[in-house]
């Protein structure tokens, strides 16, 4: 009886560690991720997962954490496949008004590490994309991603610093080589190995030595171009689109929220508008009826205003006229009075004189008797006597009412105690 040949074990059975599509990597690829955001990373969650289990990294980085989806998805590998690992994201946000640089990472993403990877995740934000791998040492990472879709605007590609900080048998992965901005980066890594998938903005693997994981050496040579089509492409790109779909719609969802919410809020907003022009409204009417109020209460003080300049201006002419008058006035009664006491004085020395020749008139009425007794007979004499005597009287009386005039004259009165003063010292 020919003996059965048998061959050693496992000779001619293919390498299963080099199975691109083994079990294990195949659960990867079906893993639902844990965190959905940005939709051109979710497209290449699934390669992520495939790489992880096929690489094994533990020390990993994502420069350019944006949204978080590749530093979550790497977080999530590490989790479910085991690995003690630390997986650490660096980000370039910035402020969604102002544009200026935060200084920690957003809220969402920071409380996803804090929640689910406290023991895995590090989150940090940086505002220089040159200075934020300076804390790594050399060769250090198993693994780095750089997302050159959100590395800060007008930074270039340094592919020699990304290198610094990967072990010689680690992995570069850039994703957006698709991008116009990354135009320099996509002849820089023609240069060596690598594996490119296209699928929208476009992601690139990088060994950075020839002592590569066994699927990836395989996906490699599956791949001698540098360019993963095919089948495994299709298999690749069919997982992601779904995961895209999804966080189109997680997107879609979360704008239209926003927009309701926004909505809410302008309606509010309006409401509140409409509320406040509505006051605006009354109170300007009010205002306009006050303003007119108090123009008609200017017009009618400006009237009287100028009534009053008027009445000022004839009381203060009348006032100088007075002035004037009563000067003139004065004056006058000035030289009346002058006037008074120099007549006053001539009628009293007058009196005086009068007072001095009554008893002289006497006297002649006596002698004239005398001569009338004397010469009865001497008519020419007495005729002129006569005459004389009528003169005299007529004189007198004139005289004597003149007297009667001065004495009930004003002027007479108020000399009245000068007079007696002069009586008293005659007396």
């Amino acid at each position: 009886m020919t003996r059965m040949q048998l061959s050693p074990a496992g000779e001619g059975l293919p390498d299963r560690r080099e199975d691109l599509l083994s079990p294990a990597a195949v659960e990867t690829l079906f893993w639902q991720p844990r965190f959905i955001a940005d939709p051109a990373l979710m497209l290449h969650v699934p390669l992520l997962f495939w790489l992880a289990e096929a690489a094994r990294p533990a020390r990993l980085a994502v420069l350019g954490a944006g949204e978080g989806a590749a530093l979550f998805a790497l977080c999530q590998a590490l989790d479910k496949l085991n690995i003690a690992g630390r997986c650490e994201g660096i980000g370039f946000w910035t402020d969604a008004r102002t544009g200026a640089p935060l200084a920690s990472p957003p809220g969402a993403i920071r409380d996803h590490a804090r929640q689910l990877y406290a023991d895995l995740a590090q989150v940090r934000a940086a505002a220089d994309a040159g200075a934020a791998l300076d804390g790594f040492r050399d060769g250090s990472l198993d693994l780095l991603l750089v997302d050159l879709c959100r590395l800060p605007a007008g930074a270039a590609p340094d592919l020699a610093e990304w290198r610094r900080v990967v072990k010689r048998d680690g992995l570069l992965v850039l994703h957006g080589i698709a991008q116009s901005g990354a135009a320099g980066t996509g002849r820089l890594i023609d240069q060596g190995p690598r594996l490119e998938f296209p699928d929208g903005a476009g992601l690139a693997l990088l060994p950075q030595g020839e002592d590569l994981p066994p699927r990836l050496r395989a996906l490699m040579r599956a791949a001698p171009d540098g360019v993963v089509a095919g089948e495994i492409g299709l298999v690749f790109r069919r997982l992601g689109q779904g995961l895209e779909a999804m966080a189109r719609q997680v997107a879609d969802a979360a704008r239209a929220d926003a927009g309701q919410k926004a909505l809410a809020a302008a309606q509010k907003g309006q409401a509140e508008a409409e509320k406040a022009l509505a006051e605006l409204r009354d109170a300007y009417d009010s205002h306009s009826r006050r303003l007119g109020e108090l123009q008609a209460e200017l017009f009618s003080l400006r009237h009287e205003t100028d009534q009053l300049h008027e009445d000022l201006a004839a009381l203060t002419w009348q006032l100088e006229e007075s002035r004037s008058n009563e000067k003139a006035q004065r004056e006058r009664a000035e030289t009346e009075r002058a006037t008074r006491f120099r007549e006053t004085a001539a009628l009293t020395d007058y009196l005086e004189e009068l007072r001095d020749g009554g008893p002289a008139l006497e006297e002649l009425r006596a002698q004239l008797k005398r001569s009338e007794e004397r010469n009865g007979g001497l008519q020419a004499e007495l005729g002129a006597a006569r005459q004389e005597l009528e003169s005299l009287r007529a004189e007198n009386r004139r005289l004597s009412d003149y007297t009667a005039e001065l004495l009930n004259s004003t002027s007479w009165r108020i000399t009245a105690p000068m007079r007696k003063v002069k009586d008293t010292f005659r007396g």
